[in-house]
């Protein structure tokens, strides 16, 4: 572990996350990699959409700077949900490239 940051303001009912922050932290740290948590105080660590689409934009942003998310993990009181473990990064990597491939001309 290189570094533990926290980038997130919140309230009681969501969690703002600027993706600036997560971009100067990239930019100084230089890391290969880095894994993303966050907690669903409700007790069901299942991903909102709004989780799904959040971890999407920062697979992407950090696939454009050469970083690999390895992981984004969301645990409540007595469980958890790994977007690796259960495939979903495989899910959303697979959306990003064809995303890509769609937009780009080659």
């Amino acid at each position: 572990i290189i570094a533990q940051r926290r980038f997130t303001s919140d309230n009681s009912r969501r969690v703002l996350f600027d993706m600036k922050d997560l971009t100067s932290s990239i930019s100084a740290l230089k890391p290969a990699g880095v894994v993303i948590t966050h907690n669903h105080p409700s007790g069901n660590p299942t991903p909102s959409e709004s989780d799904i689409a959040t971890t999407r934009r920062i697979f992407a942003l950090l696939r454009f700077t050469g970083v690999r998310l390895f992981d984004h993990i969301i645990v409540s009181d007595d469980s958890a949900y790994s977007f690796f473990y259960e495939g979903m990064l495989e899910k959303i990597e697979k959306s990003v490239q064809k995303a890509f491939y769609e937009t780009t001309d080659l």
